[in-house]
């Protein structure tokens, strides 16, 4: 037996249908947001991490440049010691 279905009941067939795949769609894009705010949040820490390592180099060839230039004056100091004449 074949059963008719009203335009009504089509109706809210469709809508039920509609109504499931928006759900679905907001479940992918909840998931998507998720994703990209992890990702966010990794790539925040890797930067504070690069910035910290940079300037640790930093100040380390902040601390060379002042000891070499400590060195150059040394090396013009005249020292009774160290004269050569």
């Amino acid at each position: 037996m074949i059963t008719r279905l009203t335009p009504l009941a089509i109706v809210e067939g469709f809508a039920a249908e509609a109504d499931n795949k928006r759900n679905n769609y907001d479940i992918a894009i909840n998931n998507v947001m998720e994703s990209v705010e992890k990702i966010k949040g990794a790539r925040v820490d890797e930067r504070n991490t690069l910035l910290k390592a940079l300037n640790i180099v930093s100040e380390t060839l902040e601390a060379d440049s002042a000891l070499k230039a400590i060195m150059q004056q040394w090396q013009t100091l005249t020292h009774p010691l160290l004269a050569t004449s």
